[in-house]
């Protein structure tokens, strides 16, 4: 609930201030769009790993923490070495930022962002690939040993 009341205040904020520049009221939605399908991508590839681990923060903190160093959200991209902004381009929150940041703030049209969103678009059904394979092998194991754990 705080992150939805948060993120309405933020952007009510943002235009009242006038910080918001949308080409079009639609890119709002594009925005909502290209953030929350590849964040549920990516959670449902993430719980699919940890519902059949036996120690889930093993798996979790060293994809958790390196995610948002990589992807841009605690320090800006161009303050990065190029290697760990190619590393980050594998990670969906870098380019939902670079969604973000063109419709909401640069003004930026679907045309203009469609190389973002088809990379977003790839991505989310690739995690999405991933997630259904990961959990047909733990359900293939779970029938077959009787246990949860695959790992």
């Amino acid at each position: 609930m705080s992150a939805w009341l948060f993120g309405a205040f933020a952007v009510a904020a943002a235009a009242a201030t006038g910080t918001l520049r949308v080409a079009h009221p639609g890119m709002y939605l594009v925005a909502l769009a290209a953030l929350l399908v590849p964040a549920v991508a990516w959670g449902a590839f993430l719980n699919s790993l940890l519902m059949f681990s036996r120690d889930s923060p093993f798996l979790y903190t060293p994809l958790d923490d390196p995610l948002w160093f990589v992807a841009g959200v605690r320090l800006p991209l161009f303050a990065l070495p190029v290697w760990v902004k190619a590393i980050g381009l594998a990670f969906p929150p870098t380019t939902s930022l670079t969604v973000l940041r063109g419709a909401l703030l640069e003004a930026s049209g679907v045309g203009e962002l469609s190389g973002e969103l088809a990379m977003l678009a790839a991505l989310s059904v690739a995690l999405f690939a991933l997630t259904a394979v990961t959990l047909r092998i733990g359900e293939w194991h779970a029938q077959t040993s009787g246990s949860l754990q695959l790992f």
